[in-house]
């Protein structure tokens, strides 16, 4: 199925491969994929040469973002930063203890974290930041230990 319009941050597909894709970031003509999964990886595509190649991409629909999926949402955002998705989760009952993030990608991550909940329940900065340290307690990836 070719794309019909140009693809957007945070679009998801499926791989003729089967593996997930999320749309990193779009900038001029350069199109970055965080592919998900065994093997993750990001990918750099001109962005006529993946429309070109869309046949070989599933759109997978994904929810607009509310008040009852914006924790699922915040979630699956962080872990596909370390190229995993919730999907992976339920195949390692120890992911929680296992996989890091570190600290540019624990900044990025609370960044937009703190402006979707802001977005999403009409927080101000406070209560957003609040909610954030919760959520981040409860469900949070560990930082990397980086000192060396």
């Amino acid at each position: 199925m070719k794309l019909t319009k140009k693809p957007k941050r945070g679009d998801r597909f499926l791989n003729y491969k089967g593996e997930y894709c999320v749309v990193k970031y779009i900038y001029k003509n350069t199109l970055q994929l965080q592919i998900t999964g065994i093997d993750s990886r990001t990918e750099t595509w001109k962005l006529e040469d993946f429309i070109r190649e869309s046949d070989r991409f599933w759109i997978v629909p994904y929810p607009k973002i509310n008040r009852t999926n914006v924790a699922r949402h915040i979630l699956e955002y962080q872990l596909n930063m370390i190229g995993k998705t919730t999907v992976d989760t339920k195949e390692n009952s120890n992911w929680y203890k296992e996989w890091t993030i570190t600290d540019i990608e624990y900044n990025l991550f609370k960044k937009y974290s703190i402006f979707l909940l802001k977005k999403t329940f009409r927080f101000n900065t406070n209560k957003a930041n609040a909610t954030f340290e919760w959520f981040n307690m409860q469900f949070g990836l560990k930082r990397k230990n980086t000192n060396i």
